[in-house]
């Protein structure tokens, strides 16, 4: 054998007593990362504990790849992320689903994002304000009712507002109070109920 290979199987081999080392530490009363004289316990030959290979993401990892989609994306994707594996915290998430939950957070990451609330929000507000207005039909139906009340009112109106299809927008709620206002007072309470 290479003395390369040796000594890499030597390296997994030290890792792995660390490890077992600090499992024994750890049950004696302190915490796993504590010696018994209370000082922290250093790496096996000096050497840093290993990072989590895909197989074995910690917690850390994917706390922090749901804080990054939580700020590019909204809470709402985030949680979204978590229901892909079936929980509604990261704790409720198991460790064998972390990598999964890792990928739904890429993917999401990818997806294209819809357009901001606000966007959307605000046309509809702008369309419900110019909405506000009568409309021509409403003008239509006032003119309509002074003709068949008072048709002479009516050209007179016309002469000085113009017909209905020919008004500004802007102009509606006028004729419409103008119309209103010219109709006979003969009505009788009946128009108001």
């Amino acid at each position: 054998m290479d003395a390369k290979k040796v000594a890499e199987q030597f390296d997994i081999i030290a890792e792995a007593c660390g490890a077992l080392a600090g499992m024994f530490r750890g049950s004696g009363g302190g915490a796993g990362s504590t010696a018994a004289d209370g000082k922290a316990a250093k790496p096996v030959r000096g050497k840093p504990a290993p990072a989590p290979t895909e197989d074995e993401v910690d917690i850390d990892t994917v706390r922090e790849a749901l804080k990054e989609l939580m700020e590019l994306r909204g809470k709402e994707v985030m949680v979204q992320a978590l229901e892909s594996v079936g929980a509604g915290k990261l704790a409720d998430v198991d460790e064998s689903q972390y990598q999964e939950l890792l990928d739904k957070v890429a993917e999401l990451k990818e997806e294209p994002a819809d357009p901001p609330e606000p966007t959307k929000t605000t046309k509809p507000s702008r369309r419900s304000k110019a909405k506000a207005g009568p409309t021509l039909d409403q003008v239509t139906d006032a003119a309509k009712a002074l003709i068949d009340a008072d048709k002479p009112a009516y050209v007179k109106l016309t002469k000085k507002l113009g017909k209905p299809s020919e008004m500004d927008e802007a102009d509606y709620a006028a004729a419409i109070e103008a119309y209103e206002a010219a109709m006979p007072a003969d009505g009788g309470d009946d128009d108001l109920l």
